[in-house]
């Protein structure tokens, strides 16, 4: 299936306020073929290094210039998003964080499993948003890839390479802190696991201790549905893990749309 059409399905089954935040790879797609339908008949390259700007094709094909700067608003709006996300996060995790400390302290048994759904609903998002980030960098390689492929055989404009070099310092693209809030939410998670299958065990032992009237011991339903649960940000990422093998394993560009370390 056509990256175009993969992107599609996985915007449709997305939460509404995630659906504009994704590569306008369609628009892009058709702007290329405006420029090489138009410019056939075009006779002269330009080739961008690291170091150059890349507003400086402007001076040599105004056309290109506008994809190139296309792709660029795409980029701002890819940091905005995840900059925002990431905020909120962080500030979302340290009210958990005390939320947990308060209801530990206290032995408050229903306050510490709606801290439990909270940090799964929490942890669920932040991964969809790592996979957010890798699917807008894959359709960026490929669109610039699909622009210089066209450009290559009219001898025009080759701006992958330098624009890529760029990408890899955005916001967007680099996921550190996306990655250690998930580590956070985990450790947070396994103590409030570890919490319960403490509680469980000591009411095992009680239990043990007195005349047995059942002949099993009832495990906390709380802690089943937290362990058990499915959330909408779980589902949507394993959709979007599925479209990024798929696109991946049907790719010819594989180097160069693979992430480093996400």
């Amino acid at each position: 299936m056509q990256f175009r059409k993969l992107l599609k399905k996985l915007i449709d089954d997305m939460l509404p306020d995630w659906r504009d935040q994704f590569l306008c790879y369609k628009v892009l797609k058709k702007q290329l073929k405006q420029i090489y339908s138009t410019n056939s008949g075009s006779n002269k390259r330009m080739k961008l290094t690291a170091g150059d700007e890349i507003d400086s094709v402007s001076a040599d094909d105004k056309e290109v210039a506008n994809f190139v700067k296309l792709c660029q608003e795409q980029i701002v709006k890819f940091n905005n998003f995840v900059l925002d996300k990431q905020e909120w996060y962080i500030i979302r995790i340290e009210v958990l964080e005390g939320k947990l400390v308060a209801a530990k302290d206290s032995n408050q048994e229903i306050e510490l499993m709606k801290v439990g759904r909270d940090l799964v609903d929490l942890h669920g998002e932040i991964v969809l948003l790592l996979n957010y980030s890798a699917l807008n960098y894959t359709g960026l390689v490929k669109i610039l890839k699909k622009h210089d492929k066209l450009s290559g055989k009219l001898s025009g404009a080759l701006v992958r390479l330098p624009f890529i070099q760029k990408v890899l310092n955005e916001p967007f693209y680099k996921t550190d802190v996306l990655n250690n809030l998930v580590k956070k939410c985990e450790t947070m998670l396994g103590q409030l696991f570890s919490m319960n299958e403490q509680q469980f065990e000591s009411t095992r032992r009680k239990e043990d201790d007195e005349p047995k009237k059942k002949s099993f011991v009832e495990v906390p339903k709380e802690l089943i549905d937290i362990k058990n649960m499915e959330n909408t940000y779980m589902k949507l990422t394993l959709s979007a893990l599925e479209i990024l093998k798929e696109i991946r394993s049907g790719s010819s560009d594989q180097q160069c749309v693979k992430m480093e370390e996400l």
